[in-house]
């Protein structure tokens, strides 16, 4: 290399970095105003759908697992609930005692000492006489008004209808919401029945929130499958 080239070589160099310097500055200075202009990027639905999900803690993880090999079918709950096979313990208000494919389970709070305030449920098991050839012909509420028959999954897989029932004993507004299965074999249509006193404007205690009881039912209605 000449001994007169360098320096010009290095001229060159520092006049490109200051050319690159200037162009990344005004570009820079363009997207900032059209910021001020605009405002942030508003993120749209389709954005917010290919974020990923949090992880969330399965609230169902430590519950008790109850397994009817006889019927069919398991469902969860929560561990501090008990268990009541038949008879005249397993009955809820508006409800005749159940039979030995009848299972009750009751929170702790569920009892004629806290008017039944807290939430309890039931699963029965019946042989489907009619016979029901289908579950969509067993979810038929057409006999119901709109408000009273909802959509409902069940066990993540079962899309079917609950049937809700409000009604008045000794001057206390009870609920119940029913859920009718037809198994796998169609031979026995099972019954999940709830039942829980709603909290009224006036009633602050012995009651369970509208918000609370939809939570805890949908997560044991998640953990029911067919055996």
């Amino acid at each position: 290399m000449k001994k007169g080239f360098a320096p010009v070589l290095i001229i060159i160099l520092v006049i490109l970095t200051l050319v690159a310097a200037v162009i990344g500055l005004r570009f820079y200075d363009q997207k900032y105003n059209n910021w001020k202009e605009e405002g942030p990027p508003i993120l749209t639905k389709d954005h917010l759908a290919s974020l990923p999900s949090p992880t969330t803690q399965d609230q169902t993880a430590n519950w008790k697992t109850y397994k009817s090999d006889k019927s069919g079918w398991q469902i969860s709950y929560p561990g501090d609930y008990r268990i009541i096979n038949g008879g005249k313990s397993c009955a809820i208000p508006g409800g005749s005692p159940g039979d030995e494919n009848t299972f009750c389970f009751f929170s702790p709070g569920f009892g004629p000492d806290n008017n039944f305030s807290d939430l309890g449920f039931q699963v029965r098991t019946e042989s489907n006489d009619e016979p029901v050839k289908s579950q969509e012909a067993l979810a038929d509420c057409t006999f119901l008004k709109e408000e009273d028959c909802k959509q409902v999954i069940v066990g993540n897989y079962i899309k079917t209808k609950k049937f809700l029932y409000t009604y008045v004993d000794q001057g206390i507004t009870e609920k119940q919401e029913r859920i009718f299965l037809l198994s796998p074999s169609k031979e026995h249509i099972i019954t999940i029945e709830f039942n829980y006193r709603p909290c009224e404007k006036d009633v602050t205690s012995n009651c369970l929130k509208q918000e609370d009881y939809d939570s805890k039912s949908s997560q044991i209605l998640g953990t029911f499958k067919f055996l």
